[in-house]
């Protein structure tokens, strides 16, 4: 059973480092750079920066995840943390360039993906602290 928790971990990390190189890839595929006239502009899509961001704190996550089950240490919250950060850094993310695009007269069908994908977090924001409640009212 310990080797089935062992393999399943390393999994998780193996997966959220291919998610980063993923994020990395087209993070730095969408990066540009030209000259308007007064200077160099430099800029790149916003969208791929936060998925560089969520694997790079995914994959830190599992990293430590790993570490703590081969030294035999607790966790303790430090999932709900995680995820709980990164489940309100995508609804922010995500509901602020939905409501930007539609105060701006943007097309609603062109943006409705930001919406969900934010509803989606906010739904998640609210189960991973009914869990972090339950634990904690548990443990009382």
């Amino acid at each position: 059973m310990k080797n089935y928790k062992l393999l399943s971990k390393i999994l998780f990390l193996v997966a959220s480092g291919l998610f980063l190189i993923f994020a990395i890839v087209l993070f730095a595929t969408s990066f540009e750079s030209y000259d308007d006239g007064w200077g160099i502009d430099f800029s790149f899509n916003k969208d791929y920066s936060l998925l560089m961001f969520l694997g790079i704190a995914l994959t830190a996550y599992t990293a430590y995840n790993l570490y703590t089950f081969i030294k035999n240490k607790e966790l303790n919250d430090l999932p709900y943390y995680v995820f709980g950060t990164l489940a309100f850094v995508g609804a922010g993310y995500n509901l602020g360039v939905f409501f930007k695009a539609i105060s701006k007269g943007k097309d609603y069908q062109s943006n409705q993906l930001y919406l969900y994908f934010g509803l989606v977090c906010l739904v998640l924001i609210i189960a991973i602290l009914f869990k972090y409640l339950g634990k904690k009212k548990d443990q009382e």
